[in-house]
């Protein structure tokens, strides 16, 4: 009996001693004032608050870590969020994907820094690797996406109902501020039913085809900015379309439908890390398309740019050339916002100035189409000298003639994507690739919107290269970089204009060589006024564009468009456009 007893004696003891440590123990926490219990409180509150925005995150962005790795192949819709960053010259582009088997799902698509030319709203099928919410394309792999269903291709034609939402938040990354939010006077004039943009821009623009018609349908106040899972794709910004599902849940559905495009009014208080407006390229996933604006409110020309991005239009770029050098790649720039004379140019700065899209972009919207009119030539191929004349794009005619296109060969590469849009490549689409480039050929007067365009680019046809895709950026060829600069030819005898500083030591005479003089006079000016005529010449390297046909070619003979403004006035530019075969090495100063 002895043993019990010490073990139950042992045991009694043990349970005073428990006792004794938690009086103690709760003695202590009497003592810090309950400090432990507040902290586990804390630690409680925010495991429940998490779980409860894991389970109740917006759908628009990825959930974190989808897959590790895994091989994915799934067909779904796709969408393309394009920002515009004004400021510094500069866009960005998110590309979603919400798979059919799972449409409450959205995934980004890692394009690693390329643009892939697809219109929002387009199925696709999309093969590659997923992991963390995010879909890259396997190594070497030539078939990542491939198009389905192609919205791009849809014109812009009738009306189109725009619904928008004035947004004010309090508080957070996307904080507003209320002084910069424009009345609703001033919106109604820009897009209202009688608004600048929405009825007289567009039916200009368009010859009366397309017709925006707007309404604003709430004001919106937000206490703070929706707590969401923000990737790293979007850490430059708390991205406005981040809180699009928490807007739009504060509206009737039934009032949401009435309108195709939403467009958001947002005046951001802070826009370091922002762009100044955004927009889906042509539509959202859902087939809305939406428009952010976050600046520069009371500018038309940014309305005009981004519902230019939701009819699926890209940028209006350009190449400009060193003066008095080869045009090759080492002395040729592309810009990709470099055609100011077009609204999907850089934006400009007067709030009242907007210009027409270019002759490209109307041609894509289906507001001049090869066929059904007189509007638009296309030609195959150039092997005799033919004559056109065209009319100003701004005039409204039926029956005048106002772009001519030139088919190039179809092309394995984008245009300028291995030389002058190093900073901005493509994915190769295959079906897209399949598609032609052409050489576009229009002329610009001062009418109507166009009516401040400087004399650059109505004293001279313009010349355009473009593959036909909608959402590529559109290329200006700047032919005209100086004023009164002269190019002698050989067979010129007449004295050269004085230059500003001339060089003492006499021009020694060149010695003739066995090379053939051009046919043509090179003493013309790229840059005169009204009364004086253009030459313009576009270098051709197997039928693909190029600027110099001996970069990487080595050839002796390059074919050569030859592209001669005869006389412009009001009404129409005569352009007389021939074959040339000329040689390449080295290469010529001129077109």
């Amino acid at each position: 009996m002895v043993i019990p007893v010490a073990k139950s004696f042992a045991s009694g003891i043990s349970k005073i001693n428990t006792v004794a440590q938690l009086r103690t123990s709760f003695t202590q926490i009497n003592q810090n004032g309950f400090a432990h219990i507040l902290t586990l409180l804390f630690v409680l509150l925010g495991i429940a608050a998490g779980v409860y925005l894991v389970n109740n995150r917006t759908t628009f962005l990825p959930k974190a870590n989808v897959g590790s790795g895994s091989e994915y192949d799934a067909v779904g819709k796709f969408t393309a969020i394009h920002s515009d960053f004004f400021n510094q010259k500069k866009s960005r582009d998110l590309y979603l994907f919400a798979p059919d088997n799972n449409p409450t799902s959205t995934l980004i698509i890692d394009s690693g820094n390329k643009r892939i030319p697809i219109a929002g709203g387009s199925r696709i099928r999309i093969k590659g690797v997923l992991k963390d919410g995010k879909i890259t394309a396997k190594a070497r792999s030539s078939d990542f996406i491939n198009i389905l269903e192609d919205t791009g291709k849809k014109e812009a034609l009738g009306e189109i109902k725009v619904g928008i939402i004035k947004v004010n938040i309090k508080k957070g990354g996307l904080r507003t501020n209320p002084a910069k939010m424009p009345s609703d006077a001033i919106l109604n004039s820009i897009m209202g039913s009688e608004g600048v943009v929405s009825k007289d821009y567009f039916k200009e623009n368009s010859y009366g085809k397309l017709q925006f018609n707007a309404e604003i349908i709430k004001n919106i106040d937000l206490e703070d900015t929706p707590a969401v899972d923000i990737p790293d794709d979007l850490k430059f910004c708390k991205f406005p379309s981040i809180i699009t599902n928490e807007i739009e849940r504060q509206i009737d559905s039934n009032k949401l439908s009435q309108f195709t495009h939403l467009m958001f009014i947002i005046p951001i208080a802070d826009l370091f890390d922002c762009p100044n407006g955004v927009g889906t390229i042509f539509a959202s996933l859902d087939g809305k398309h939406r428009t952010w604006m976050l600046t520069n409110l009371n500018n038309i020309s940014l309305y005009a740019h981004e519902l230019g991005h939701n009819l699926g239009l890209g940028h209006s770029g350009m190449i400009s050339c060193r003066l008095n050098a080869p045009r090759d790649y080492d002395n040729c720039f592309f810009n990709q916002y470099g055609e100011t004379y077009s609204a999907m140019g850089y934006l400009s700065f007067d709030e009242d100035l907007v210009y027409h899209y270019n002759a490209l972009q109307k041609s894509a919207l289906g507001w001049l189409k090869s066929g059904d009119s007189k509007g638009v030539v296309e030609l195959d191929e150039i092997v005799n000298e033919k004559t056109y004349k065209i009319a100003p794009l701004e005039y409204p005619g039926k029956d005048q003639l106002k772009l001519v296109k030139i088919r190039l060969e179809r092309f394995q590469n984008p245009p300028w994507g291995r030389v002058f849009d190093e900073e901005y490549p493509y994915v190769l689409i295959p079906d897209i690739f399949k598609q032609t480039e052409y050489i576009y050929i229009s002329y610009r007067r001062p009418v109507g919107f166009d009516s401040r365009l400087p004399p650059e680019i109505t004293n001279g046809v313009s010349i355009h290269t473009w593959t036909g895709i909608p959402y590529y950026i559109t290329t200006l060829w700047n032919l005209q970089p100086a004023r009164e600069i002269i190019f002698p030819s050989p067979s010129d005898d007449s004295t050269p204009p004085p230059t500003p500083t001339p060089t003492p030591t006499p021009t020694p005479t060149p010695t003739p060589t066995p090379t053939p003089t051009p046919t043509t006079n090179n003493s013309r000016y790229l840059y005169g006024g009204p009364e004086e005529n253009y030459f313009y010449t576009v270098s051709l390297c197997d039928k693909i564009a190029d600027l110099a046909c001996n970069k990487d070619k080595h050839q002796f003979f390059g074919s050569k468009i030859v592209i001669e403004q005869i006389s412009h006035d009001a009404d129409f530019a005569e352009v007389k456009i021939y074959p040339e075969k000329i040689p390449v090495l080295p290469p010529a100063n001129t077109y």
